[in-house]
């Protein structure tokens, strides 16, 4: 009866045994697999760092495509507002003048009536001289 025994025990131990190896087989199985999932996240993950490592180097070439746009226009705006300040000033030397010119304008259409009367006055006196010297003049 005890080898009886021993081989019910025996068999209870293989059972027991058996279960185990399974057990250990599946979670070798599961581990396996996990690994395997762990691997592909991991390549994933990855690419999708890549991706925003990428995403970051055009940012920061955006970014200073900006700044230097920014820069370019400042520039640009200090030019205009420079010319806008030289236009203004020179503007207003212009509507100086202009008033002074419309000031003087009177005075220079009489001189300009006076010039032309002492044109008229000089060319009559030459007439008469070369008209009484051709004898026609009395």
């Amino acid at each position: 009866m005890t080898q009886h025994l021993d081989n019910i025990e025996r068999r209870s131990s293989d059972t027991t045994i058996q279960i185990i190896a399974d057990r250990v087989g599946q979670l070798h199985t599961d581990v396996k697999d996990v690994r395997t999932g762990l691997t592909e996240t991991l390549a994933e993950f990855s690419k999708v760092v890549q991706q925003l490592v990428r995403l970051e180097e055009r940012s920061i070439t955006t970014s200073d495509s900006m700044e230097r746009v920014l820069k370019a226009t400042e520039k640009v705006n200090e030019r205009v507002d420079k010319v806008q300040a030289e236009c203004e000033t020179k503007l207003v030397a212009l509507e100086k003048r202009v008033i002074a010119l419309e000031r003087e304008q009177p005075d220079v259409a009489r001189m300009k009536d006076w010039f032309y009367k002492g044109v008229l006055g000089v060319l009559c006196v030459v007439g008469l001289v070369v008209l009484k010297q051709s004898g026609i003049g009395g």
